[in-house]
């Protein structure tokens, strides 16, 4: 399973770390809110059962640039 996170959902609610060096646990809660965020509820109901399969399957895509801190 292929759970993809894309920066621009990132940058919807405001997200201003960079996702990849986060350690596991941070990049689920992170995944999580963004999914819930941006209206995945399914994708995030899968890591908050904290689904194995899901978890593993996060993917970060770049597709925009990061937002910076203070903008």
């Amino acid at each position: 399973m292929t759970l993809p996170i894309r920066q621009s959902e990132l940058n919807a609610v405001g997200f201003t770390g960079y996702f990849p060096a986060l350690d596991y646990r941070q990049r689920k809660e992170v995944a999580a809110m963004t999914l819930n965020r941006v209206g995945r509820r399914q994708d995030a109901f899968l890591l908050e059962i904290n689904n194995v399969n899901a978890v593993r399957g996060i993917t970060y895509v770049a597709d925009t640039t990061p937002l910076r801190a203070g903008r």
